[in-house]
């Protein structure tokens, strides 16, 4: 049942049990009928859908043995090859651990997403300003917000304190409502937050319309300012080289 040497094949027994011997091969008479699920597309033991743990099975020389243990390593793979996935190339030790990355930051998304709605999701952010800045980030969110949820404020290269407004939104999606340019645009005409030298709107949404960058860059020459948005992705990486030290603080806190 092996397409070629090294590679697996997966199969649904669709029937019962019988014995039948084949005059031609004078044994193998017990047949369970089975439907091959992947007859064009064999398993690399290497390719990503396959766990370390199944590798190590598989080197099992027996004819049969049980599986059960692996059962959350032998779904996964099954779904690979029913949905067409790209089972029969190995993958290298780079791509495994940008699979490992993925798995992580898919984890840490569904988590925040889970836990931290809404205004919660402000402990965060300002947990990881405050990291970056420590004393320098003033949480400013509130009914009454005056454009910024928080305000970090840091030296230039001539020790002049400079500040940075910070927007943050839980969304979904692509984002095309520009709320959070706006309240930017609101802190830095306040008078009650000084030297604003940068706008920074950090958000879970997937990306930005083009009439959500449009505007951004229209703000960006119109305040004379540069205005940076996280987007899911980048706010992921942002959130993950820093997730440690931000554990550790509030472990001892």
């Amino acid at each position: 049942n092996l397409p070629k040497p090294r590679r697996w094949s997966i199969a649904k027994v669709t029937g019962g049990y019988r014995y039948e011997t084949d005059p031609s091969q004078k044994d193998f008479g017990h047949i369970l009928q089975a439907e091959l699920l992947n007859p064009d597309n064999p398993i690399h033991p290497q390719c990503k859908y396959a766990s370390a743990s199944l590798r190590k099975t598989m080197r099992y020389a027996g004819r049969l043995w049980n599986l059960d243990r692996y059962k959350k390593d032998m779904k996964r793979l099954i779904q690979a090859v029913e949905d067409g996935k790209q089972v029969n190339v190995a993958t290298t030790e780079a791509q495994k651990m940008l699979s490992i990355y993925d798995e992580v930051t898919e984890t840490l998304e569904k988590g925040l997403r889970a836990k931290f709605q809404g205004t919660k999701f402000e402990f965060i952010i300002k947990g990881l300003l405050e990291q970056i800045y420590p004393n320098n980030v003033a949480k400013t969110a509130s009914r009454n917000e005056k454009g910024a949820d928080f305000i970090y404020t840091v030296d230039n290269e001539f020790g002049i304190p400079i500040a940075v407004a910070v927007q943050v939104k839980m969304w979904e999606g692509e984002a095309d409502w520009t709320r959070p340019l706006q309240q930017i645009e609101e802190a830095y005409n306040n008078p009650e937050y000084e030297n604003i030298a940068a706008g920074l709107v950090i958000m879970t949404a997937e990306s930005g319309s083009q009439g959500f960058e449009k505007e951004r860059r229209e703000l960006e020459q119109k305040l004379g300012i540069p205005i940076t948005v996280f987007y899911k992705d980048e706010f992921l990486r942002f959130l993950l080289r820093h997730l440690t030290e931000f554990v550790d603080t509030m472990k001892t806190s």
